[in-house]
């Protein structure tokens, strides 16, 4: 898809050159841990450049937190639906091994 400001792979209507998460669709922009990449293309919640098994771990512990405390982490909760949860879970499964820059 492409439109006057240029092409849009993940077909989220925001510009690839504007789009924190250019193959993956991410049309509110979330970005909750600050790092430039969207929550649903960054799975590295220990923030080291890789996803592996201390993202899992991290994930876990923050997972099992209340949306509505002030110990919320959003960064864990990878579709934006709300609570950390099983579809989360499998998106972080499905970028193991992957490293900086995500899509």
């Amino acid at each position: 898809m492409t439109t006057p400001n240029g092409p849009i792979a993940d077909r989220d209507l925001i510009p690839d050159n504007l789009d924190n998460c250019k193959a993956t669709a991410n049309i509110l922009q979330t970005d909750s841990d600050g790092d430039g990449y969207g929550n649903p293309c960054d799975c590295d919640v220990d923030n080291n450049g890789l996803v592996a098994v201390g993202d899992y771990w991290f994930w876990r512990l923050l997972a099992t937190i209340d949306p509505e405390s002030s110990q919320w982490d959003a960064s864990v909760d990878f579709n934006g639906d709300g609570p950390a949860s099983y579809a989360d879970y499998l998106m972080l499964m499905g970028r193991y091994r992957e490293t900086v820059p995500f899509e």
